[in-house]
């Protein structure tokens, strides 16, 4: 199962009416999009369900100078781009569909829902700001970039898969030795009892068993899987390969494990983006816009990404 991120920059139509002080015909229709979801939801949405309806019907936004950043994750709740004005001690959200890049903006805001539903730019860094932030959550150089641009990896990315190939690397032991336990307590167990005894073993107990060994190799498989991808990339020196145009970010989930994965995809290539998302960088990244996307190996892992001229 997967899911597709649908945010956009605000459009030229979007901001006209804006500045005028209302909703555009293309907010308005996103948030009845939203109002049929929550009204599907049930009674826990109830009280967000009554502030889009406020929202559609006062059709307003109010006007702030301010900017937008991005807050590291915590309590739980991964990171994410706010608005900050001076007049507020509080971030304000984003849109679900409102896409910026970290900078200073005249912001929009809905005063119903107390977000941010469009913003002009002000200035022209809106976009070296973006950038260093990707290099900064990978952990890499402009000079990695010119790199892969020429097909080959920068210093950085080679760091990140050795970092990659530890962190499997531990994962898997941990995994191995839980198996390993469980299959000697198994068989340690069944040596004690008698073969009527085994027989009078419920059903659900021995299923439960298979269900937990089968799910500790899959998980040894998929880590294994891993190890081998990011070794083959760093052993083998293999050719870093680019894919550009339009982004957009998928989630969905692991069948043989049951984890979340995430993927890039740019014109029907699919980019595993599980690594950015371990260390944290894929929240950082804005679907929508149009990217060069570098990646390594036939199963495509992504090992750098570069905003394109907007």
């Amino acid at each position: 199962m997967t899911q597709s991120s649908t945010s956009h920059l605000p459009s030229d139509e979007d901001l006209r009416h804006n500045r005028a002080g209302q909703l555009s015909p293309n907010q308005r229709a996103e948030l009845e999009q939203g109002l049929a979801a929550l009204r599907s939801a049930g009674r826990h949405a109830v009280e967000y369900a009554e502030k889009y309806e406020q929202a559609l019907a006062s059709n307003r936004v109010t006007q702030a100078r301010g900017e937008v950043v991005f807050k590291e994750a915590e309590r739980g709740q991964g990171g994410r781009f706010v608005a900050r004005t001076a007049d507020r001690p509080d971030d304000i959200p984003l849109g679900s569909t409102t896409a910026l890049l970290p900078g200073k903006y005249t912001l929009y805001i809905s005063p119903e829902l107390d977000c941010v539903m469009g913003a002009d730019a002000e200035g022209d860094d809106h976009g070296q700001r973006y950038q260093a932030l990707l290099n900064s959550r990978l952990g890499i150089q402009a000079s990695d970039l010119s790199l892969n641009a020429r097909g080959q990896l920068g210093p950085g990315q080679r760091l990140l898969l050795r970092r990659t190939v530890s962190h499997e690397l531990r994962a898997s032991m941990i995994a191995l030795i839980i198996l390993l336990l469980l299959l000697g307590f198994g068989a340690g167990f069944s040596r004690q009892l008698r073969p009527d005894h085994i027989a009078q073993l419920s059903g659900s107990s021995q299923l439960g068993l298979a269900v937990l060994a089968t799910l500790l190799l899959a998980a040894l498989g998929f880590l294994a899987l891993r190890i081998w991808r990011a070794s083959r990339a760093l052993s083998r020196n293999q050719p870093v390969q680019c894919a550009s145009g339009r982004l957009s970010i998928e989630a969905g989930t692991e069948l043989e494990t049951g984890s979340s994965s995430y993927s890039l995809v740019i014109e029907g290539v699919r980019m595993d983006a599980d690594l950015l998302n371990r260390i944290g960088a894929l929240d950082a990244v804005v679907g929508g816009l149009d990217h060069r996307v570098y990646y390594v190996g036939k199963l495509p892992m992504v090992v750098g990404l570069e905003l394109q001229t907007m």
